[in-house]
């Protein structure tokens, strides 16, 4: 039982560890780049999945930046959502001008996904953890 107790315990600090990392990375990347507001002008869809079930779908978008008219390519990937971009449309990009082709666009899981998550995971397992400290606790007061 302490076994399973303490697994349950380091899971969930490995779980803490990763979200930290990617949270610290993500906001060292957002404070290199600057956010702009760019237009779409083309849209390139890639369907990956149809030649194999491990790749991702994923858009090339080409754009110009609205403030400069510089021309920039972002490959996004789809992930857990599809976006559905339209050409014409103006959206938010975190555009680094020291490496253009690092730009992202601005969006909730892009960002965040991986944190989110990692901290959802995180709950889970504190849950796990908080039932098996309940029962071994529980067991060692019927002896």
């Amino acid at each position: 039982m302490k076994r399973r107790l303490a697994g349950a315990g380091a899971g969930g600090l490995v779980i803490i560890g990763i979200a930290a990392y990617l949270i610290v990375a993500e906001i060292f990347f957002i404070n290199k780049c600057e956010l702009v507001k760019a237009k779409i002008t083309n849209i390139e869809f890639h369907n990956e999945s149809k030649n194999n079930e491990d790749d991702n779908d994923y858009y090339i978008l080409k754009m110009k930046i609205l403030s400069s008219n510089k021309p920039i390519r972002i490959n996004f990937d789809t992930g857990f959502h599809d976006p559905k971009f339209t050409e014409g449309q103006i959206i938010d990009v975190y555009y680094n001008s020291k490496a253009p082709d690092k730009s992202e666009v601005k969006d909730i899981w892009n960002q965040w996904g991986g944190a989110l998550i990692c901290m959802g995971v995180f709950v889970f397992d504190f849950w796990i953890f908080i039932g098996l400290l309940a029962s071994f606790k529980k067991q060692k007061s019927d002896l």
